[in-house]
């Protein structure tokens, strides 16, 4: 599995792009904010939490120019207006869009497969929040990202969509929807690779970060610490973000995040598939993607309902 190793002297180049994200206020977001800003990029970031994202706005008036160069916009990530907003207003401040990253999440919410399940609680809907902020609002982000980012006229491969997955995208957890969202975001990851993004020149990747102190984390952090074991800190996590914004060899890759140092497992599942899959198998799914690829070429997959 391939190491990938941030730079310590290349991201000087995020400086005057314009990056749009979601989940900016706090956890791994707030960060990525800041690092941005000190890279010098422009910075359009929503966020449900007015009130954290006006402490990191206090924070980065700091800096005299901040007023020109950061944005905040209260949205809802499972509302897809206000995706649109969010990127209308990047596009009216700033006139296009480089970059986009949704790192908006939240934990597990309600009670899905859990032992008070019976068949009087069946009755009642489970939550759906999980699903809806890290899923459907990732699919949202990423449509809306698509449509801005696309553009003929600039330097292709220069674009780029990031999306947050988690080691509970690839790995069993014993979270259910939570684990279910992030699977998810990776699947979305892998066919805009395949199908959606190739000829619009922009680059797709995910991150999948294992353990990172956050608000969410905070109870677990003194019987993780008493373990030693590998932990990420948010601004690591963020830097792995920018670094991926940078890299324009990188598409479609899926790294694993771990104390601070990230793996693309994509490339490990893609380079041992004749060992996993068999030699067989592998090939016959390639000729048979090749044929899908066609046939959706001629918009076989899409519903012929209206």
């Amino acid at each position: 599995m391939a190491r990938f190793a941030p730079s310590e002297n290349t991201l000087t180049f995020l400086a005057g792009t314009v990056v749009v994200l979601t989940g900016g206020s706090k956890g791994i977001g707030a960060p990525c904010v800041r690092l941005l800003h000190a890279l010098g990029a422009y910075i359009v970031f929503g966020d449900i939490n007015t009130s954290a994202a006006s402490e990191l706005l206090s924070s980065l008036r700091l800096h005299k120019d901040i007023p020109q160069r950061v944005i905040f916009v209260k949205m809802n990530v499972a509302q897809y207006v206000d995706h649109v907003d969010l990127f209308g207003r990047a596009m009216g401040a700033y006139g296009h869009v480089d970059h986009a990253i949704s790192i908006a999440g939240v934990p597990e919410h309600g009670d899905w497969f859990g032992p008070s399940l019976s068949t009087t609680s069946v009755e009642d809907p489970p939550s759906t929040r999980t699903l809806d902020v890290n899923l459907l609002g990732a699919c949202y982000f990423a449509r809306v990202a698509i449509a801005y980012l696309r553009s003929e006229e600039r330097e292709p491969g220069n674009h780029s969509l990031t999306l947050m997955s988690s080691v509970a995208g690839f790995k069993e957890s014993a979270i259910p929807m939570y684990q279910v969202s992030k699977h998810g975001v990776l699947g979305l990851m892998r066919t805009l690779k395949a199908g959606s993004v190739p000829s619009r020149s922009i680059r797709v990747n995910a991150l999948c970060p294992w353990m990172t102190e956050t608000g969410i984390t905070e109870s677990l952090m003194p019987l993780w610490k008493a373990g030693d074991l590998p932990l990420n800190t948010e601004e690591q996590v963020a830097r792995v973000i920018s670094e991926l914004m940078r890299s324009k060899s990188s598409n479609g890759r899926a790294l694993y995040v771990e104390g601070g140092r990230a793996w693309d497992i994509q490339e490990g599942l893609d380079g041992a598939e004749g060992e996993w899959w068999g030699k067989e198998l592998s090939s016959e799914w390639a000729r048979s993607r090749a044929l899908v690829a066609q046939w959706n070429t001629k918009g076989g997959s899409r519903s012929k309902e209206s």
